[in-house]
């Protein structure tokens, strides 16, 4: 997988491996006994193997480095003496999106306060800007928890061939028709309330139980064990963890429309949506909840590229008065043509819409 942060997008390339990959998988053969290792390929297309693996440092997200570097001081990653450089452009990029998020000051590039408690939180930066969100929502530890759901390894919503059909359906039993984040909320307070039961009668079988809702005890797990490290982290980080019910989608999912601003799209045509900023487009991915759905405008957790298609992957929709004030839809960085001229009108055209509706109904209300 390849991260391109120009556009936020990440790639299943198919590659060959390297010469180096080549000779450690063989070692693999014989580590615990004897072994022989089958090469599928002569010597000539060993010898045309590029030597080593591409780094992970040029092809992985660089937001957490350069918090790391932040952290201790060094506020111009470009002038690092690195073992193997990052390209440039993906630095500035991540950067950016970090002034973005307010982890760095956008003059100097030191970390602000929120930078500082980010950089410790075992999530990815993006996180952390989601649960400020949550925490002006009251829901701090929902959005700590969604955030946890998204990241867990394996995922827990499993999907195998050839069972893949008949595991979507039982996911349905937790899907929520505006958010695939809530679905994964509503999965794991479910995952909780089994576990609770278990503690009181050890005949409910916690196993069966994700096994018939094809759920991957090892991720739920997972997150059930960081959870409470996480309750810590944001109480050192003077954020209240604070929970809402799951009933109260509204305020969830504009918690996460806030927190995930960066990382939004619009209805362009058809089942066709564009990111903002980068106009590209992509199709909302088919196991989501919002598939075909067309809502006018959405935020993602992953924008993925394979075999072709580009798919945005665990979305939530948005309505156009919750994006308005943020200062990431100033209208002077949106994508133009080579005239200057906006490349997408409906962006204007809806947040446009939107402010007209909300000032209206400021000038209707009396006090």
């Amino acid at each position: 997988m390849r991260f391109n942060p120009r556009l936020r997008m990440s790639t299943l390339l198919t590659k060959p491996i390297s010469q180096a990959s080549a000779k450690q998988r063989a070692g693999r053969a014989g580590r615990t006994q004897p072994g022989v290792c089958y090469r599928l390929y002569n010597k000539v297309s060993f010898d045309k193997m590029e030597p080593m693996s591409e780094p992970g440092i040029r092809r992985d997200p660089l937001e957490p480095l350069v918090m790391d570097l932040a952290s201790i001081g060094w506020t111009r990653p470009l002038s690092f003496d690195w073992l193997d450089a990052p390209n440039p452009e993906d630095l500035t990029r991540a950067a950016g999106n970090l002034v973005d998020w307010r982890f760095l000051n956008p003059e100097g590039g030191s970390s602000t306060l929120n930078g500082r408690y980010a950089v410790r939180m075992p999530l990815p930066p993006l996180w952390f800007h989601v649960i400020l969100a949550g925490a002006e929502e009251s829901c701090a530890l929902d959005m700590a928890t969604i955030g946890l759901l998204c990241e867990a390894r394996p995922p827990i919503f499993e999907r195998r061939d050839p069972f893949t059909q008949c595991m979507n359906l039982a996911h349905t039993a937790f899907a929520d028709p505006l958010s695939d984040h809530i679905a994964l909320l509503k999965a794991f307070s479910a995952y909780e309330y089994v576990l609770e039961k278990h503690s009181q009668d050890a005949a409910i079988d916690v196993e069966a139980w994700c096994s018939h809702h094809a759920l991957s005890k090892d991720g739920l797990d997972g997150v059930h064990k960081q959870l409470k490290d996480m309750a810590t982290f944001l109480l050192n980080a003077k954020i209240e963890p604070g929970r809402t019910l799951l009933t109260d989608t509204v305020r969830l999912r504009r918690a996460l429309v806030k927190g995930l601003c960066t990382q939004s799209a619009i209805h362009y045509k058809g089942l066709e949506y564009r990111t903002i900023y980068e106009n590209t487009p992509a199709l909302v991915s088919p196991f989501s909840s919002l598939w075909e759905a067309q809502r006018e405008w959405i935020v993602w957790t992953s924008f993925v590229s394979t075999g072709g298609n580009q798919t945005l992957e665990v979305v939530t929709a948005a309505e156009p008065e919750w994006l308005v004030d943020l200062p990431y839809f100033n209208i002077d960085r949106m994508a133009t043509t080579h005239d200057g001229k906006l490349t997408l009108l409906q962006i204007i055209e809806s947040l446009g819409k939107a402010r007209r509706a909300s000032s209206a109904t400021n000038k209707g209300t009396r006090y």
